[in-house]
């Protein structure tokens, strides 16, 4: 049996950057429906930190007082040898040096809590996306439903993927995905229950500095939960079923963190496949692309989402100045131009950087790390206003002017 519904605006995953989209164009008065594959929020080890550029975003749609009071305020970030010694801390600084620690679970109930007060928004869990088709006029798009594999055909204005890495949404739509992947290392994201504060004196943000031994150890919010990011090489393999790579995991990370380490509790452990790629366009006629389903890079330096954060408050800008000021759909291409701009010539270079300064053992990589630490260390006030200006860059929106018509459009 199948069903047919209809909203202004069509968005397929419910992750953070999807509902920040719908959020924002419901609070316009746009009708909107959230599509999700999976049966409730994912809680598998994601992104965690927000940097001021996204704070902003989160303080225009009226989510920040609940992200502040969730999340943990990280004023301090460290990069230390595997054995724990410190090579280089920024502390404390304007406000524009600040981040919010918050595991990316919270983000989505956050912004979930706010849609529940639009009725015209709705969230729906799994439905799994097929295929889409559009005309002059309207995108429709195929789902199926539950277990029973239930037909559901949505008609909407617009389209927007935000479906992740793998997007079904991008490939349905013929779009390439154009870059690399690493092949050096697989990442694995560890969620671990540890009183780490109580056995040393690291900030909420480290970063460990080896060749092999590498690592990225950070707050998950409140509390005593942290994530450790760690590498195994990419020809070893790493299997989540198998009880000897898990093993081997939680043994490097308990010999990587002071303290008796005998003590962790580890909640969840997933590794990924790290690469550097961008859709060829975020917008094909009525159909958008919006955070991992529009790039992907490795996530050290944790501006992924930022980056994806800032995708979905342009494209909530562009879908309205369309919908609600009549412009013209050109706003979407520049949507695409702007997004894509940022991305290349901001996050994808400031990721790559991140990860060989962790880990690379190239002459001129070693040179760059040397000089950044002793910036870093001296310290160089014109050079950190420079990557306060670099990330300050990666937002697309800061300048626009936000005139909304009156009248709200609905489906």
């Amino acid at each position: 049996m199948s069903i047919e519904e209809d909203s202004t605006v069509a968005i397929v995953g419910a992750g953070p950057v999807g509902l920040l989209i719908a959020l924002l164009l419901a609070q316009g008065g746009v009708s909107v429906t959230v599509y999700e594959a999976e049966e409730a929020v994912s809680q598998s080890p994601r992104a965690i930190v927000y940097f001021d550029v996204v704070l902003q975003e989160f303080k225009k749609a009226g989510i920040l007082e609940e992200v502040e009071n969730a999340g943990f305020l990280a004023e301090a970030v460290s990069w230390r040898r595997a054995d724990g010694s410190a090579l280089a801390t920024i502390s404390g600084g304007p406000p524009e040096t600040r981040s919010i620690l918050l595991g990316q679970p919270f983000l989505a109930e956050i912004i979930l809590n706010k849609l529940a007060a639009f009725p015209h928004a709705k969230v729906l869990y799994n439905h799994r996306y097929v295929d889409a088709e559009q005309t002059d006029d309207r995108v429709t798009t195929h789902l199926t439903r539950g277990d029973d594999n239930g037909r559901v055909i949505h008609h909407s204005q617009y389209l927007v993927g935000t479906d992740g890495g793998r997007s079904a949404v991008r490939k349905s739509m013929d779009i390439p995905f154009e870059g690399t992947s690493w092949n050096d290392f697989l990442f694995v994201a560890a969620n671990i229950d540890y009183d780490l504060d109580a056995h040393c004196d690291w900030p909420p943000v480290n970063f460990l500095v080896d060749p092999e031994d590498w690592a990225i150890i950070l707050k998950r919010g409140k509390g005593d939960i942290w994530r450790c990011t760690c590498g195994v090489k990419y020809s070893e393999g790493f299997d989540p079923e198998s009880e000897s790579d898990v093993a081997k995991i939680k043994e490097k990370i308990k010999r990587l963190l002071p303290g008796p380490t005998e003590q962790i509790k580890f909640l969840t452990i997933a590794p990924y496949k790290v690469h550097q790629r961008c859709a060829k366009t975020m917008a094909k006629g009525r159909v958008l692309l919006a955070g991992d389903a529009a790039h992907v890079n490795n996530p050290i330096g944790g501006i992924g989402l930022v980056t994806g954060l800032l995708d979905a408050a342009h494209a909530a800008v562009a879908l309205k100045d369309v919908l609600l000021d009549r412009k013209s759909t050109a706003e979407l291409q520049s949507y695409s131009d702007a997004r894509r701009q940022a991305f290349l010539n901001i996050t994808s270079p400031t990721t790559v950087g991140n990860k060989k300064r962790l880990m690379s053992t190239e002459p001129e990589d070693i040179k760059e790390r040397e000089e950044f630490f002793a910036k870093l260390n001296k310290p160089d006030f014109a050079f950190l206003g420079m990557m306060m200006q670099s990330q300050a860059a990666m937002s697309s929106t800061k300048n626009r002017e936000n005139r909304r018509a009156d009248t709200p459009v609905s489906g």
